[in-house]
């Protein structure tokens, strides 16, 4: 969702990296989102962890969401309005993904 990309746009911009990120690592409450489990977290600035980041969401979503390309759509638009390199992060997802499958 839109909610979930500006929060990782945050954690981004923070230079957090989560590490697993998955939907099993997100919780609604109410209204508030929550991300939960940092055990694997770091920090990293690089596009290449920040993108490895969001290719598993992606994963996450294609493999148990109908509908995932609705998904991935809000997320990136919610990701692009809370960071500011997120189109070359999203470049690299894409790049990831291409490696991905050869793999």
């Amino acid at each position: 969702s839109e909610e979930v990309g500006e929060l990782v746009g945050k954690l981004h911009s923070a230079g957090i990296v989560h590490g697993d990120l998955t939907t099993s690592n997100l919780l609604l409450a109410g209204e508030r989102l929550y991300l939960l489990d940092f055990g694997l977290a770091y920090f990293d600035e690089g596009l290449e962890a920040r993108g490895v980041d969001i290719h598993v969401l992606f994963q996450t979503f294609e493999s148990t969401h109908r509908g995932h390309q609705v998904l991935i759509e809000a997320f990136i638009k919610g990701y692009q309005s809370t960071f500011i390199n997120s189109e070359d992060v999203l470049k690299r997802v894409e790049e990831i993904k291409k490696r991905a499958r050869y793999a």
